[in-house]
């Protein structure tokens, strides 16, 4: 349910756009091949299967969104890899990285941001 009504947050933003505040969506999915995985010399033998498949699926948003004279700009990238043999290798990330570029008057300002990977 959170991520639902996230999700129709984020489709509410552009209501509220201005020009030049950007929202740019993006989905990325790739399946690929691996004839050694491991990276070993051709004469090794590894204990399981030296090639394997997976799929990549990468979605998320850049935000630059300019709220008077500040600009807030935000970066989310939620990625999924699953390997079809080697499945201990499958991964879930996320990064995220968020700036606020204030203004006070015409003398003062500053930024201040956060990531996480």
């Amino acid at each position: 349910m959170k991520w639902l009504l996230a999700g129709a947050m984020l489709l509410a933003l552009p209501a509220m756009a201005k020009e030049g505040d950007t929202f740019r969506p993006f989905v990325s999915l790739g399946y690929f091949y691996d004839s050694n995985l491991f990276r070993l010399d051709e004469n090794e033998t590894p204990g399981t299967q030296r090639d394997d498949r997976y799929a990549l699926l990468s979605a998320g948003a850049n935000v630059d969104w300019k709220p008077g004279r500040q600009q807030v700009v935000a970066n989310l990238t939620k990625t999924l890899i699953r390997y079809d043999q080697n499945t201990f290798l499958d991964f879930d990330g996320d990064d995220m990285q968020a700036t606020w570029n204030w203004r006070l008057g015409n003398r003062l300002s500053g930024n201040l941001g956060a990531a996480k990977s």
